[in-house]
């Protein structure tokens, strides 16, 4: 009742181990007030437009065959996100980079008109 939405699409393609999705939608299922979802955006460091955290490093042991590839966005204080690409820890990051930037960039843009 906060007015906060939370998105989560694909998740059935994740992984195909029971696990790893079992790991992830439980991560997700409160949406952006989850604790565990928070940590595992917390631990991305440094100014990098687009972070890569891989499952062995969330704490999570079913996690550890995965990666998460994200990138934060905020055209105002009450609009502003996550979108990100949660694949295998070996993903195609040089496609998915790309990719995560130019959909945060369209999301901004269209923020902002």
């Amino acid at each position: 009742a906060d007015g906060t939405t939370f998105d989560f699409n694909g998740a059935g393609f994740i992984t195909r181990a029971a696990g790893e999705r079992e790991a992830w939608r439980e991560i997700f299922a409160d949406g952006p007030c989850n604790p565990s979802l928070q940590n595992i955006i917390g631990r991305a460091q440094g100014q990098e437009l687009v972070h890569v955290l891989f499952g062995e490093d969330l704490g999570f042991e079913y996690l550890k065959p995965t990666s998460f590839v994200f990138t934060k966005y905020e055209f105002s204080p009450e609009y502003s996100g996550v979108i990100g690409v949660i694949g295998p820890a070996r993903m195609n990051f040089d496609l998915v980079f790309p990719y995560v930037k130019y959909v945060r960039d369209i999301i901004v843009e269209a923020g902002h008109v």
